[in-house]
């Protein structure tokens, strides 16, 4: 049987006996018949399945526990070993039951001389090697400073070659090179000051980096002084070009440390990719490089071809705006629909993913394109040309993040369509713009019909200033935008509108809506305002009460701004899109999105790119300009704004 100990009188492994490990009989056959003579049955043949269990084996047949020689350190690494082993020439020979004079059979106790020629051999090089390491700290003790002056004793051990001149000073030792041409003069210089820094000089400019040294750097032994030397003549003797170069960048560093200047940043890159066999650009330069393509395509080659700048290829730029989450044409597509959204979420913190949804509809020229093996301009509810687009936008209630998610082409749209669209993409909540009505509406007017309505016998002229009033105060209750307003202009309903029933902010919209009621049921054919006018006043105030307390229950949150449940950001969004589209009102459907698409870009760039050499790069640069409500002339300026070009640049051309 399998696992069972096939000793006389041994009940290893089974029912009634111990559990034990059984070792198979082994190949060779002077050993498998010492096994075999051992046990002492008559006429037995052991099987492949046979096997004697460790109770007749003595301790030092056993092996617990693996060994490795370590060359480096001359010591024997040991690690124990979860199922003990037997030794090569063990054999059993303890059998309970057995007559005395079967276990007592001679055992070689001596070692396996093999074994004990590697015990020397290890000994001897664990020996060598503690004696190398104790010569090699006395060596490394004796190359060790403290002082400077402790320095200047041990310069012998520099062995310094003719390219250096040593300059002792109380302060400081000068490894200098001079040049005779045109006069005398240190061209390269290598310092080490009292706190034991080492600084390098090329004439009169600070190295930051020479080699694998960055500078400056601590310094405590002359091996690695003498290191930093042999690096240094090796670099301005092989390579003086590249080292000028990177004097030139070590001064623009040490510029822009003092002044953030995007000017020095952009010339200290050009001259970084001057000496770069594989091309690699900055992120800003890639943001920059790729609005500038999309605003002048032939423009922007005619620039890369003179060779006064390296700028990316043109199909590198092509990479990076051909993914599907950038281009709002192929979210069309229901595999790619918020595609967009899905990406730039994980760059979102929990503040941006408090947000709202708004809708507006801009009207487009109806005109079709063949662009990419693709129609647009269709309509996506119908057949027929698109007359104008549906754009969807979340913004943040608590900060100032807003992206348009979709863009919606169509001829006309119903209510079920629209609504099905709205709930498909997420909860909504529609505000009316009446920025305009503010010509009217302010405090000015309240008190100058006060003054003068007497004196020019203006008619109803206290009616009409109490209803400015009430106008006037509701609106600066809905459209607060910052936290600080209120107390900036001292005006109570000018603050963030809480949650709280008794703020007095809120029982102005209570009294509102109550006032908007009773002027309803008055049933007036004259002096009142349109059905849809009454019912959007009437859903805004009473929505916004709710959405404070909804905001409370599920974000926690205090208070609200209401001016950011607006949709003047998308309002923004479509001059935007007419500005980019060469100041057109009717742009079509192909220039909406490729103004989008060159938004998102810019969006996507400013938070990461995908590199084939470092994987996914965070840009964390937060200076960068959004597109929110900014033109595209000072967007591409905002990169480098002291460039201008006037006619005389241009002459010739």
């Amino acid at each position: 049987m399998v696992n069972i100990c096939c000793v006389p009188y041994c009940k290893g492994n089974y029912k009634t006996g111990p559990k034990v490990s059984v070792y198979s009989f082994p190949k060779e056959d002077e050993l498998r018949q010492r096994w075999i003579t051992s046990i002492g049955r008559k006429n037995f043949e052991p099987s492949k399945n046979s096997g004697v269990c460790e109770l007749h084996f003595v301790e030092e047949d056993f092996i617990r526990e693996a060994r490795g020689f370590d060359m480096q350190t001359g010591k024997v690494l040991t690690a124990p070993l979860s199922i003990k082993k037997l030794k090569k020439d063990a054999f059993p020979s303890i059998f309970k039951g057995y007559p005395e004079y079967c276990c007592k059979i001679a055992r070689n106790q001596r070692d396996d001389p093999q074994q004990k020629r590697e015990a020397r051999e290890h000994s001897a090089i664990s020996q060598a090697i503690e004696a190398s390491i104790k010569e090699k700290e006395l060596y490394e003790k004796s190359r060790l400073f403290v002082s400077l002056k402790e320095l200047d004793l041990k310069v012998s051990n520099l062995n310094l070659s003719s390219f250096w001149t040593l300059i002792r000073k109380d302060s400081y030792l000068l490894f200098a090179k001079l040049i005779d041409s045109p006069c005398p003069q240190i061209k390269y210089s290598v310092q080490i000051n009292e706190a034991l820094e080492v600084n390098v000089f090329f004439k009169n400019v600070k190295r930051l980096k020479v080699g694998s040294y960055s500078f400056p750097l601590e310094c405590r032994s002359t091996n690695l002084l003498s290191e930093i030397l042999a690096t240094c003549s090796k670099v301005f003797v092989e390579e003086p070009k590249d080292d000028v170069l990177n004097s030139v960048k070590d001064v623009l560093q040490s510029i822009m440390r003092s002044d953030e200047d995007s000017f020095y940043q952009f010339i200290c890159e050009q001259l970084s990719l001057k000496e770069m066999r594989k091309l690699t650009y900055s992120p800003e330069m890639l943001v920059f490089c790729t609005l500038l393509y999309g605003l002048a395509p032939n423009a922007y080659q005619f620039i890369r071809k003179s060779g006064r700048l390296i700028l990316p290829h043109p199909t590198t730029i092509q990479n990076l705006c051909s993914s599907p989450g950038i281009n709002p044409q192929l979210e069309q597509n229901e595999k790619y629909f918020l595609n967009y959204l899905s990406q730039k979420v994980t760059y979102l913190s929990d503040l941006d993913k408090k947000v709202i949804l708004q809708f507006d509809e801009i009207h487009i020229k109806p005109y079709a394109d063949y662009i990419s093996r693709s129609i647009v301009g269709i309509s996506k509810n119908s057949g027929e040309l698109a007359t104008s687009a549906h754009v969807f936008m979340i913004s943040s209630v608590t900060s100032s993040y807003r992206d348009v998610v979709h863009v919606w082409p169509v001829k006309s749209i119903k209510y079920d369509d629209l609504h099905c669209m709205i709930r498909k993409i997420i909860d909504n909540l529609e505000r009316q713009n009446v920025s305009l009505a503010l010509q009217v509406f302010n405090d000015n007017t309240v008190g100058a019909l006060k003054e003068v309505g007497n004196r020019y016998e203006i008619e109803h002229f206290e009616d009409t200033a109490d209803f400015i009033r009430i106008i006037l105060t509701w609106w600066k209750i809905m459209n607060v935008k910052s936290l600080t307003v209120g107390l900036r202009e001292n005006d109570k309903f000018k603050q963030p509108l809480p949650y709280m029933a008794n703020d007095e902010k809120v029982q102005f919209l209570d009294n509102f809506l109550n006032w908007l009621e009773r002027w309803e049921n008055m049933d007036c054919k004259t002096g009142g305002l349109s059905k849809e006018t009454h019912a959007a006043l009437k859903v805004t105030t009473n929505a916004i009460t709710e959405i404070a307390v909804y905001c409370n229950g599920n974000f926690g949150l205090n208070f609200i701004l209401p001016g950011k449940f607006q949709t003047d950001n998308l309002e923004s969004r479509f001059g935007l899109y007419r500005q980019m589209s060469g100041s057109n009102y009717h742009i079509s459907i192909r220039q909406l999105f490729e103004t989008e698409k060159k938004i998102r870009i810019r969006s996507l760039l400013k938070l990461g790119i995908s590199s084939k050499t470092f994987g996914q790069v965070l840009i964390m640069n937060t200076d960068l300009q959004d597109f929110g409500d900014v033109d595209e002339v000072s967007v591409v300026l905002s990169f480098w704004p002291n460039i201008h070009v006037d006619d005389k640049d241009i002459e010739g051309v």
